[in-house]
């Protein structure tokens, strides 16, 4: 008898927002995408999660779902978000080791039920197994040390690049908690330490969604959707009047899209002028200081009104790495 492997690949947002266009299947998969924030907020908070926003468009109840659900259609489309959390946590329970769910070898037979947790991606020919969703990456990034995340990146980090970037952005996050390090890239001499930030909170949001009111303490607002643009996190300091974006990237090069910072100061009710200082910081690995280039800057003048002269965009924007001890 032949047998031939077939890899089943986990759901993209793209294929998700694709899948609602049509009406009729919107129609039948509506109350699942429904999130009652009202009952899961505390359950949620118990992670250090908050979630203000509620969705009203089919696309933004898509987006806010995928924090729970990822690339499980079944966890998006069959379950709503009370027994997808419910799933998760047991499997959580069950096998809290953060390595196997990158060994993605662990089967449904298994006392351990990490296949729950797991995603499996194939991009440019390589496959990858990463946390099945943003909630299950942050509850196992709460509880592993920086050490054991530190070496599961080296161990893991090799096979592809994005598990190398998810692990990589779950050190960032840890680090946003603990109270951020950096060391900066400087042109004509050596990079300089930085003074530890203070530690912050974690708010995710959408930009999408209009009108998001501005915390009186400083956090660190994620945008909640996968498909964001431009930058994986923006820490906010009301009094201080400073909005500082984090892109975090694992790679040689990285472009500068300045309209996704220019429609969230906006959606974030920051004003234009000299008031508030805006910065763009890529936070890369300390093996990439030497050689990471902004390529290409698009939307050049996007900024002006926030402090950010056309053309001199690249020279602005500001590269960093983390600094662990």
């Amino acid at each position: 008898m032949k047998l031939e492997e077939h890899l089943v690949v986990s759901w993209t947002m793209h294929e998700y927002l694709e899948a609602v266009q049509s009406d009729e299947f919107y129609e039948k998969v509506e109350g699942v995408l429904e999130m009652d924030l009202d009952s899961l907020s505390p359950r949620l908070r118990e992670w250090g999660i908050e979630m203000t926003q509620t969705a009203s468009s089919k696309e933004a109840r898509v987006r806010q779902k995928h924090y729970l659900a990822g690339g499980s259609c079944r966890y998006m489309f069959e379950m709503t978000a009370d027994t997808v959390l419910e799933v998760i946590d047991r499997a959580l329970l069950s096998s809290p080791d953060l390595e196997l769910i990158f060994r993605g070898s662990i089967g449904p037979s298994s006392m351990q039920i990490v296949n729950r947790l797991i995603a499996t991606f194939k991009i440019d020919g390589v496959v990858s197994w990463l946390p099945v969703s943003m909630y299950v990456s942050w509850r196992l990034m709460l509880q592993v040390e920086e050490e054991e995340l530190t070496r599961i990146c080296s161990k893991f980090g090799t096979r592809s690049a994005a598990v190398k970037g998810t692990l990589f952005e779950l050190m960032f996050f840890k680090e946003v908690q603990r109270g951020l390090r950096l060391t900066y890239r400087r042109k004509r001499s050596r990079p300089i330490k930085a003074r530890p930030w203070e530690s912050r909170s974690i708010v995710f949001f959408d930009p999408l969604q209009l009108k998001i009111s501005l915390p009186t303490t400083s956090v660190c607002f994620r945008p909640i959707s996968e498909l964001q643009g431009g930058y994986d996190a923006v820490i906010v300091d009301k009094d201080a009047k400073r909005a500082v974006f984090v892109q975090v990237t694992v790679a040689e090069k990285h472009s500068l899209k300045l309209s996704f910072f220019l429609d969230t100061l906006r959606a974030l009710g920051i004003p234009a002028g000299l008031v508030w200082k805006v910065e763009i910081i890529f936070l890369i690995p300390r093996e990439r200081m030497p050689v990471f280039r902004i390529s290409p800057v698009e939307d050049c003048g996007a900024l002006e009104t926030y402090g950010w002269k056309k053309g001199e965009e690249r020279k602005q924007a500001k590269v960093a790495c983390l600094t662990l001890n």
